[in-house]
């Protein structure tokens, strides 16, 4: 008898454990919209145990079924539905000594229930502050709305997050509750919202870390004062301003706000230095300029935050070294004093000059632009066509720019808008009499998912009498990388009567491009470029087409473009190849 049931038991433990469990299959209907059948998957526990691939018996699966009404309702009632009614089977196959069972849940959302009383209310000391009242007034959970708790629940942490902000740093609710009427299927809401006093920046210290700048500049660096409301987002722009200056490698601005005494909280701002000299080095290629090489030596000189740079650049047609002296301003984190010589060469199709300037310009920031406003001395040679000349110029000039992208290195969205205005006149002992204003714009668009549409303009105009007075820098010219691709750099413009160029007054060149990244960092292109300089109207317009291939690299976007000269007589593409940013 023994020997029996040892072998019966033996049997037992030999048949597999799954002859006894299930698979689950689970089938929805009437939950469309994707939010709820997330959320309701999220919820319900049979159609997470049927995603595990789980095997449960009979028993388990039952007691889950039982369980996804009371959690389809938890699931739904956040988007408002509190009248669902769910229609549940559950189906069994067996198959051999396997089973499977299908559940289905059959859902009628009904109407979402809408809010009746929305009562939010403000007291303490912000309870007359208009922004904040205004914030308020946004709160999206009005009477007639649908009761969303998603809604609900990101306003309460919004109306902390703003109020702590603006210097309310006690605040917090009294009282906040939904209120569910069931019977007459309305929502009502009560929210009770205390403010407390209003906080104000204290006194302000400052830690240097390294060689120390006077802190008479460092304050010069804060737009608020020892005693003004505080405000997280003044924190935030002093911690930018000081960031974008060339004098720090770390800032820390920390409010002290545990430390508050009397409602003023003191700031502590901790500033690592930079070393006082450094240097840049750089190399590239560009069909305008050919090889290039650059090196640049900086060096604060002084506590006052003086600093000058040594620039040199060198190429096979351009060569350029410059001496800049910066010394920052009232506002120091959007004003300097820049006073600069340079000393300029440049070989293009058409001319070859050598310019030295002496320079002294104000840079000041306006918002979103920079504005520079400078007189100009410069000294130019030069040689172009058959004729050649010089110039002594005196030259107040102006320029705006503004800059704006989503990503430096590889911008979907973006603008680039510069303004220039040159003005000589023998009145102040110039050679000549002309002024000049020059306009270039960059707009760059997204189009689907990472692809994008570059649109590019570039206008100028010269008032002067005769073209051949203006020096040969100043004359306007077409073709190369930047402007009509197709062409070569400054080889399209007025010919004289040899046909040889000789620049215009004007000058008008429009470009767009579509772009398509086809892996993650590599892209093709499709390019039209068209224009001209001209001193006539009537002069020929240049037009070009062309593809490119464009790869993101570790050292700045790299691009290679193909343009054929649609008013040229040739058989093949002029090669462009550029490194640098689109903005």
């Amino acid at each position: 008898m023994n020997y029996f049931k040892r072998i019966l038991i033996l049997l037992l433990f030999t048949i597999p454990f799954q002859s006894f469990a299930s698979n689950i299959q689970v089938k929805f209907k009437g939950v469309d919209e994707k939010a709820l059948l997330q959320n309701v998957k999220l919820f319900l526990s049979i159609y997470k145990e049927s995603q595990q691939s789980a095997d449960l018996d009979a028993l388990q699966v039952r007691r889950l079924h039982k369980l996804a009404v009371e959690e389809f309702k938890k699931a739904l009632q956040p988007f408002g539905f509190y009248a669902i009614n769910i229609e549940s089977t559950l189906e069994e196959n067996k198959s051999n000594i396997r089973s499977e069972w299908t559940a289905k849940y059959n859902v009628s959302l009904g109407q979402p229930i809408p809010i009746l009383n929305s009562d939010v209310t403000i007291t303490g000391e912000g309870s007359q502050n208009n922004a904040l009242r205004e914030f308020v007034y946004r709160f999206p959970l009005k009477p007639g709305a649908v009761l969303v708790h998603k809604q609900y629940e990101a306003f309460k942490i919004e109306l902390i997050k703003y109020t702590q902000k603006i210097g309310y740093l006690n605040a917090k609710f009294m009282e906040n509750k939904i209120n569910i009427n069931l019977e007459k299927y309305i929502a009502d809401i009560i929210i009770r919202f205390d403010t407390g006093p209003r906080y104000h920046f204290g006194k302000i210290k400052f830690l240097q870390i390294g060689d120390p700048l006077n802190e008479t500049l460092l304050y010069r660096y804060i737009a608020f004062k020892e005693g003004s409301t505080y405000d997280a987002s003044a924190l935030l722009e002093l911690q930018s301003s000081l960031s974008n200056s060339e004098y720090f490698s770390r800032i820390e601005v920390n409010p002290l706000i545990d430390e508050a005494d009397n409602l003023a909280v003191p700031l502590e701002i901790r500033l690592t230095m930079r070393k006082k000299r450094s240097y840049h080095f750089g190399i590239g290629y560009g069909t305008n300029s050919g090889a290039r090489a650059s090196i640049e030596h900086q060096r604060r000189l002084n506590r006052n935050g003086h600093i000058i740079t040594l620039r040199g650049k060198t190429s096979e047609r351009i060569n350029r070294v410059d001496v800049l002296y910066s010394i920052p301003l009232k506002k120091p984190a959007s004003e300097h004093l820049a006073l600069s010589t340079y000393y300029l060469s440049q070989t293009t199709e058409s001319r070859e000059s050598k310019a030295t300037a002496v320079d002294i310009r104000r840079i000041t920031g306006l918002k979103s632009w920079q504005q520079s406003i400078a007189l100009t001395f410069e000294r130019e040679s030069y040689e172009i066509a058959n004729e050649s000349g010089s110039s002594n110029l005196i030259m107040p000039n102006v320029e705006w720019t503004r800059n704006k992208f989503n990503n430096r290195l590889y911008p979907t969205f973006g603008t680039r808008f510069t303004a220039e205005i040159w003005t000589a006149n023998k009145i102040w002992y110039s050679d000549v009499n002309f002024s000049q204003i020059k306009l270039s714009a960059k707009y760059i668009i997204p189009f689907f998912n990472k692809n994008r549409f570059i649109f590019k303009a570039i206008g100028g105009g010269t008032y002067i009498k005769h073209i051949t007075s203006l020096p040969a820098s100043r004359r306007f010219y077409a073709g190369g990388d930047q402007s009509i691709r197709g062409y070569g750099y400054e080889e399209l413009g007025p010919t004289d009567s040899q046909g040889n160029i000789i620049g215009g007054k004007y000058l008008a060149v429009a470009g767009i491009e579509y772009e398509n990244q086809i892996f993650q960092n590599w892209g093709v292109a499709i390019f039209s470029d068209g224009g001209y300089s001209f001193n006539q109207f009537s002069d020929n317009i240049y037009r070009s087409v062309g593809i490119g291939l464009r790869w993101r690299s570790k050292i700045g976007p790299i691009r290679l473009d193909f343009g054929w000269p649609l008013d040229k007589k040739v058989d093949y593409p002029r090669l462009h190849f550029i490194i640098g940013f689109d903005l």
